[in-house]
C-alpha cells in the first residue's frame, strides 16, 4: 500500500487482474482508452487507487437526501475527478467540495460527515455490497448484458442504474453498443 492508503494504479491492477493487464495499460489502442476517447474522457494514468467507501457513502447520502438525479450528478463528478483529474476521492475535503458543487448546503455536508463518522452510511454501503456479492456481482459499476434470449431476439440490451453520462457511455462503448 502506498502513501496515505493509496495504491499505485499499475500495482493494484496487476494484483487484482494479473500482470498480463499491464501489457495494454495506457496504450491508445486498448479498448478502454478508445472508449474513453470516444466519450471525451482523458484518463489520468498517474492516479492512485484509493478506498472509495467514503465517496460511495456520499452517493448513498445524496440518494437519500436529494434523489437519484443528484446522486447521478455526484457520481459523474466523482468519476471525472478521479479518472481524469487523479483526485483522491477518499479525501473528506474533495468529497465535501463535490457535495457543495451538487447543491448541498454547508449544514448538509456537515450532516454527511457526522453520519459517515458515526458509521451508518458506511454500513449502508457495506450492506448493499454484501447483497450484490450474494447476487454474483463482483465489481462496480456492474452492467447486465442480455442477448435477448428470453425474447427470442438477437438484440443486445445493457441495463444499469447509471443513466446517460460518461460512466454509462464508456460501458456502452466497451460492449460495442456505441
Amino acid at each position: 500500500m502506498g502513501a496515505g492508503g493509496r495504491y499505485d494504479l499499475k500495482e493494484y491492477l496487476a494484483s487484482r487482474y494479473g500482470t498480463h493487464v499491464l501489457s495494454t495499460f495506457g496504450k491508445e489502442d486498448s479498448a478502454l482508452m478508445r472508449a474513453g476517447k470516444t466519450h471525451g474522457i482523458n484518463f489520468n494514468l498517474g492516479r492512485r487507487f484509493v478506498n472509495s467507501i467514503a465517496a460511495h457513502s456520499a452517493l448513498e447520502y445524496a440518494l437519500l437526501l436529494k434523489g437519484p438525479t443528484v446522486q447521478h450528478e455526484l457520481a459523474e463528478l466523482f468519476f471525472s475527478s478521479y479518472f481524469e483529474g487523479g483526485e483522491n476521492i477518499a479525501d473528506k475535503k474533495v468529497i465535501a467540495s463535490s457535495l457543495v458543487k451538487c447543491g448541498f448546503s454547508a449544514l448538509e455536508v456537515q450532516e454527511y460527515e457526522e453520519q459517515l463518522e458515526e458509521g451508518s452510511l458506511i454500513q449502508m454501503v457495506l450492506d448493499k455490497d454484501n447483497r450484490a456479492k450474494r447476487s454474483g456481482i463482483k465489481s462496480v459499476p456492474h452492467v447486465v448484458v442480455s442477448t435477448g434470449s428470453s425474447t427470442g431476439t438477437n438484440e443486445v440490451e445493457v441495463r444499469s442504474e447509471m443513466g446517460n453520462g460518461e460512466i454509462s457511455g464508456i460501458l456502452r462503448s466497451l460492449v460495442g453498443l456505441d
